[in-house]
This record gives structure tokens, C-alpha cells and sequence, in this order.
């Protein structure tokens, strides 16, 4: 069949309008069956494309029968997902044919209707026995892949066996209650006062973002966790299953470096009239004092999340991140009319106060989505 379909396939290339290439040039030979029907309401009388439609019918049915017969041979419930898109695809390809009255006057398309029931029916009873025998196991690992076989079973054939309540019993049991710590200091940086006014990334910030933004993504992901400040759980008398530990493990901030420049500046200013009524100008001076510090200062950061009703260790990770802090101020002595044009709001600048904020700001803006994509990961289903 093979050694029949290729020369006859490019013989149809290469005699058919550049049109008819797009469709019989691909190698995804559904697609190009489908597009070929598609052609045939134009033209009835397209003789070219009635007989790519035929061959490529024949080679999509066996294509995917040879396909079925492949997957159904290994005895893999894990495989009948595949099964399943296959038959799919066979009874696209024959609703198609169905609806186009030229296509159908060539084929007789074979449906595949019942075959596709029938696995479905046959899919659900072997994965739903599975989800039982998960479910019996009584472990989170295991009660979570009964709920992912309870959905599927659900999917095939909704409400077999009540699927959708055995899903939600799965669910339930797999739930497991996470509490998030506030954040330790090794580093004793918390500690101090820096004047971290209008800062938004602080301790109670990462932990209590964390908690509300974790709940949000298990609600739209329907993932099987509840999390908890340790304050609500103290509050709420909750029992937590996980515990995720914070901890700043050191912040090193450098004495900056200090550059300092000076430049000159000058500017015309009107001064009044001659006798003649001709503007007149006078020149002032000022000389500018430029001063830059810098820094780059290194933060690492620590969590921890451990299953303390099973006493192990689910994840632990470390983060790293550099910061490279700028300041620039300028004075002056001299005219101020010789530097108001142009530079008044920096030369006004002599605020030399080294933000320690900006770098605790700086750290945990750039951790937090690292953290909570780990969290969001070992609660995921």
C-alpha cells in the first residue's frame, strides 16, 4: 500500500494548481485531508483533489488503525488517552466526508462512532479501578493520582460510578494544610532601624502575599492545600501538615564607593536696557560639586518546607541575588541663576543617606516569585 500511495500522491503534486500543493504537500496527512475537503464546494468537478481526498483518506485510516492496534497491544491504561484521540480523529475525518456532498459521491467513509463508546466505557471501568486502589493506599501521593484518574474517569463517561464524587472524596482526603513562618533573621538586618518608610517588600509583606496569593492559585488551580500565617494558625488552633521556614541568611551592604567631580557652569541673564532700549546682559558663574556612591551588595535568602507529620524534608532551596546600589547628589557655590535652568531639582539632591530599604525592597522583590513557583510546585497535583 505504501509503495502504491507515495508515486501516486506525487504524481497528483505534480500535475494539480499551485492550490492543490498546499494540501498535498503536507506531511500531516489529517490536515491535509481536511483542507482538501474544504477545497471540493468550490470546484465539484475538481478531479485532482476528489483523488488526493481518496488516498488520503485510505492513508489516514490506516495510519491511525495501525496506531490503535500499537497501543492496544501493550495493556497500558495510561494509553487509552491515545486510543481514544485516534478513534477521534477517524471520526472527524468521517463527519467531514459526511457533510461534503463531492467527497462523499468518492468515499464511503467508515464511522467509528461505537468503537469510540466502546473504548470510552472501557477506559473509565479500568482507570476508575485503579483511582479505588489508589485511594485505599491512604498517602498523599497515591490519593492524588486517584484523583486524577477519578477526573478522567469522569471525562470518558461523566458520572460513571459517581466518578465526581469518588474526585471530590480523593481531593479531600489528599488536602494538606500549609503554614507559612514568619521570616528568621541570621543576618540580624531586620533588626535594624533603616527607616524603611514606603517600602513594600518587608517580612510581614513576603509572608502574608505568600499566604493570600498561594490560596488564590489552589482556588484556580484546584490544587489540594490550604495555606496559613503562623499567626491564623495560632489563632485558629490549626494543626499544620507543612511548615515552610524563611530565612534571611545574610545581607552584606559595602561602605560605597565615592566619586567625586566638579564642572563649571555659567548662563546670560538680562540685566535691563541701554540708553538706547537694547536688552542688556550680564554673565554669572557657579561652579557645581558632583558626588557618586555606590555599592553592590549580595543577599541570600533560605526556605525550607517541611512535612512535620511525616518528618522529612519536601523541599529546601536557596537564593542568591545582587544589587547594585547609585547615588548621585550635587551642590553648589555661586549663582544659583547660573544652575536653575537646567539642573536645580539634582543639585538640590544632598541627600547622602544610604536607603538600606532599597536593598531588603530590591531582595525580595526579586525572590518572591522564585518562592512561591516552589511552594506552588510541591502542592500542585
Amino acid at each position: 500500500m505504501r509503495r502504491f500511495l507515495l508515486p501516486f500522491l506525487c504524481s497528483v503534486f505534480i500535475f494539480s494548481c499551485a492550490s492543490n500543493k498546499t494540501h498535498l504537500e503536507r506531511i500531516d496527512a489529517d490536515t491535509a485531508l481536511l483542507n482538501a475537503i474544504e477545497k471540493l464546494p468550490k470546484d465539484n468537478n475538481d478531479d485532482k483533489t476528489l483523488s488526493a481526498v481518496q488516498v488520503l483518506y485510505d492513508q489516514v485510516k490506516l495510519s491511525h488503525l495501525t496506531n490503535i492496534k500499537n497501543y492496544s497491544s501493550k495493556n497500558d491504561i495510561n494509553l487509552f488517552d491515545l486510543i481514544i484521540k485516534e478513534y477521534d480523529a477517524l471520526q472527524i475525518a468521517y463527519n467531514e466526508i459526511l457533510k461534503n456532498s463531492a467527497a462523499f459521491k468518492v468515499i464511503n467513509p467508515q464511522s467509528f462512532a461505537n468503537e469510540l463508546s466502546a473504548i470510552k466505557y472501557t477506559a473509565a471501568e479500568a482507570i476508575y479501578s485503579a483511582a479505588e486502589k489508589y485511594l485505599d493506599k491512604q498517602n498523599r501521593a497515591d490519593v492524588m493520582k486517584a484523583f486524577t484518574f477519578f477526573k478522567l474517569t469522569d471525562k470518558y463517561v461523566p458520572g460513571f460510578k459517581q466518578s465526581n464524587i469518588k474526585m471530590q472524596q480523593a481531593y479531600n482526603e489528599a488536602v494538606v494544610i500549609v503554614v507559612i513562618n514568619k521570616i528568621e533573621d541570621d543576618s540580624h538586618f531586620l533588626n535594624i532601624d533603616f527607616g524603611n518608610t514606603g517600602h513594600n517588600y518587608s517580612n510581614q509583606y513576603l509572608q502574608e502575599n505568600l499566604v493570600k496569593d498561594l490560596r488564590k492559585t489552589a482556588a484556580i488551580k484546584y490544587y489540594a492545600a490550604k495555606f496559613y500565617s503562623d499567626e491564623e494558625a495560632h489563632i485558629q488552633n490549626i494543626q499544620p501538615d507543612w511548615v515552610v521556614g524563611l530565612k534571611l541568611q545574610d545581607i552584606n551592604i559595602p561602605e560605597p564607593t565615592t566619586y567625586t567631580s566638579q564642572y563649571q557652569k555659567s548662563a546670560r541673564i538680562p540685566n535691563g536696557t541701554d540708553t538706547s532700549g537694547k536688552q542688556t546682559y550680564t554673565t554669572v558663574y557657579a561652579t557645581v560639586y558632583r558626588n557618586q556612591q555606590s555599592f553592590n551588595s549580595t543577599a541570600k535568602f533560605e526556605m525550607n518546607i517541611n512535612d512535620i507529620t511525616n518528618n522529612r524534608t519536601i523541599s529546601y532551596k536557596t537564593f542568591s541575588h545582587n544589587y547594585q546600589w547609585e547615588q548621585t547628589s550635587e551642590t553648589y557655590i555661586g549663582d544659583i541663576r547660573a544652575v536653575s535652568n537646567n539642573n536645580f531639582g539634582i543639585v538640590n539632591n544632598n541627600n547622602n543617606r544610604i536607603w538600606k530599604g532599597d536593598v531588603l525592597d530590591n531582595l525580595y522583590k526579586h525572590i518572591y516569585p522564585q518562592l512561591k513557583k516552589e511552594i506552588d510546585k510541591q502542592v500542585s497535583w
